[in-house]
């Protein structure tokens, strides 16, 4: 319009404001549209702007691909605040996904996150308005659309996103069709026994959930939540680092004879101890999502006995870790000749925490309101001393010889939601890998706690070893000896050296 005709100068304001009402909602979108999608450098940013401005001035471009992208993005927007981009961990951790976990997570999505995940496709179709009321009809700019098409190929990874979800979700289901091949197999070409495994007549191995070693007072944390632990007799190790940050990546290493990386479902910890001879139970407080839906639920299966408190109907969401123990009770006075792998896997500190917390006989006093997730946490480790007592008073009760190992599957990282510090599944720093392992044994006579780095991929091997079961298939391997394993323990974590991310404190505050 020309500006010399007053007639069409606010015409030409208006369009003016249209327009850059039209970049503005356009950045503000892409901007949140790139923290889901970890586009974070700025040539990224401007395919992103680009694109989404090119979509929005379309009808049959708007339609077609903006809104369900839009709409796509919005949804995983939470998703990706808290897991980051799409990978393997994600994808295998939603596929080990029930109900009832993904209520608990859907509850620990902050509010802020949720509302901008809803503003993205908000924000796509009012871009899309502008466009259509403004005529803003950049697609019909040939010029522009080249260039952009250009730039994008020669200058930037245009389809990262995508192949990394399509990877990501290859490898999953590739894995889940091992399983369903391996889950009945157990391919151990021997097991021997070595004079140790006669030593005790029951061994218990107890799979914590989530906890963060440095959250135990037994091992450095200055709230006194591990009376227990703290004090009795038997063999602490400080420094076993967990396989991976969630349980499914984390357990299909530690207790099958992994190999670069890769778990091997058919030898894994039950198939072992069977062909050493001995009667495996499995008695599970977390979810059965199908028969060999998951690495973890596949590995269960073996077991001679098994029984999951939580499935099909039955998941009963007050279940704690307590539930098992009439099962534990019951088993050890039955009548049995020979040795037994009795294996507990418990819900121990797995998010929702507030609800696991719950379960503790006591709460650590706090003002801090703040802090409220971080006291839940470290009472629901007070929850799980509770429990591994009355597993060893239970063992007390025996007249048969025993020997425990506990140990967690991987820990939480600290992040910030809505001012207040929350603990989650996505890594920060090694800490999320380090986890508690300890050995109690019916003829322990003093505590000791031993500060040893310990590779949780060799986790087997010193399970074979507390056993007293040799392989050829298995190098030998020891748990509790307090010699260093030489690795670097950043490999495969997908964490940066540098970063940190420490317990917090909540003594007197």
């Amino acid at each position: 319009f020309p500006m010399n005709d007053s007639t069409n100068r606010p015409r030409v304001l208006l369009r003016a404001l249209g327009l850059i009402a039209f970049v503005a909602i356009s950045f503000l979108t892409v901007k949140h549209i790139g923290l889901a999608i970890g586009a974070n450098h700025t040539k990224d940013a401007l395919v992103l702007l680009f694109a989404f401005m090119l979509l929005a001035s379309s009808r049959l471009a708007y339609f077609g691909l903006l809104l369900p992208l839009s709409l796509l993005l919005g949804a995983y927007y939470p998703v990706a605040m808290a897991f980051g981009m799409p990978s393997y961990q994600a994808v295998s951790a939603l596929l080990a996904t029930d109900a009832r976990e993904a209520k608990e997570f859907l509850e620990l999505l902050p509010v802020s996150s949720v509302v901008i995940g809803a503003l993205i496709p908000v924000g796509g179709y009012v871009a899309y308005r502008l466009a259509d009321a403004f005529r803003f009809r950049i697609h019909r700019n040939k010029f522009l659309v080249i260039f952009f098409a250009l730039y994008t190929v020669v200058v930037t990874d245009p389809w990262g996103f995508g192949d990394k979800l399509r990877r990501a979700t290859l490898e999953a289901t590739n894995e889940r069709a091992d399983i369903l091949h391996l889950a009945t197999q157990n391919t151990w070409p021997d097991a021997s026994t070595s004079p140790t495994f006669d030593d005790y007549d029951d061994y218990v191995l107890v799979i914590g959930e989530s906890a963060r070693k440095d959250y135990f007072a037994a091992f450095g944390y200055p709230v006194a939540n591990t009376p227990f632990l703290s004090a009795t007799p038997g063999t602490l190790v400080d420094g076993l680092i967990a396989a991976g940050p969630n349980t499914t990546t984390s357990l299909r290493l530690m207790l099958t004879n992994s190999v670069g990386g890769q778990p091997n479902y058919g030898q894994t910890v039950v198939g072992l101890a069977q062909k050493a001879g001995a009667e495996v139970h499995w008695i599970s407080n977390v979810s059965m999502n199908g028969e060999f839906a998951t690495p973890v639920t596949a590995i269960a299966m073996k077991a001679d006995h098994r029984v999951f408190l939580r499935s099909g109907l039955t998941n009963n969401h007050s279940l704690y870790d307590d539930a098992m123990l009439p099962l534990l009770q019951e088993l050890l006075g039955r009548p049995h000749a020979g040795k037994r792998l009795i294996i507990l896997h418990t819900v121990g500190s797995h998010p929702n925490i507030c609800k696991k917390a719950a379960f503790a006989p006591e709460r650590i006093p706090l003002r801090d309101k703040s802090l409220r997730e971080i006291e839940c946490y470290a009472s629901s480790v007070r929850a799980t001393d509770v429990f591994l007592e009355k597993v060893v008073s239970a063992l007390k009760q025996s007249p048969r010889r025993w020997s425990m190992v506990y140990f967690a599957d991987h820990g939480l990282s600290h992040h910030v939601q809505e001012g207040r510090p929350v603990l989650t599944h996505a890594p920060v720093g090694l800490e999320h890998f380090l986890v508690p392992l300890l050995r109690i044994r019916c003829d322990d006579q003093k505590h000791v706690l031993l500060e040893s780095p310990k590779n949780g991929r060799n986790l087997l091997g010193g399970l074979a070893s507390w056993m007293g079961i040799r392989s050829s298939a298995l190098p030998p391997y020891e748990l509790f000896d307090g010699d260093p394993d030489a690795f670097d323990p950043h490999v495969g974590k997908a964490i940066h050296k540098d970063a940190h991310d420490p317990a917090v404190d909540i003594t007197g505050r």
